[in-house]
């Protein structure tokens, strides 16, 4: 596992002889223990932004329960007291909070692979954040610029 680049945006790299993954991420806010971060997947693995920001850089997704330990025991994330205290959530209900993982942008490739790439049709599906990560990042002063 590496980690490359300057404070502001870093690439975060779990190596493999054969399968790569790669996630781009930007550091958006900071608010005691919580974090806004923008990420990017360079190349497409299952559960690849939960398994780099948990099990890499040990921070891992608020209200990602599976991914937050090496253990993989089935207890809810531990979360910081801070966080707790500004979510109005007490320790023992802390496993009801919902995953804030959010897609805001996807990009489809279509049609084949050429060498180039260029002048290849996409399809972007752009959504804007759900309720309740609204009102979580309120709560957090997460709020994006």
């Amino acid at each position: 596992m590496t980690v490359q680049g300057s404070s502001s945006q870093k690439k975060f790299k779990m190596t493999s002889a054969l399968f790569p993954a790669v996630t781009e991420y930007q550091t958006l806010k900071v608010k005691g223990n919580a974090a806004l971060l923008e990420l990017t997947p360079v190349t497409g693995f299952k559960h690849q932004i939960r398994v780099h920001l948990g099990l890499g850089l040990g921070c891992p997704v608020l209200g990602d329960h599976k991914f937050s330990s090496l253990l993989f025991d089935g207890k809810p994330q531990k979360i910081h007291g801070d966080i707790l205290k500004r979510l109005q959530v007490r320790e023992s209900k802390s496993r009801n909070l919902p995953m804030l993982l959010h897609a805001k942008r996807i990009q489809i490739p279509l049609g084949g692979q050429d060498e180039a790439n260029e002048g290849r049709k996409q399809v972007k599906i752009e959504c804007s954040l759900p309720h309740h990560f609204v009102r979580i990042m309120k709560a957090l002063k997460l709020q994006p610029s």
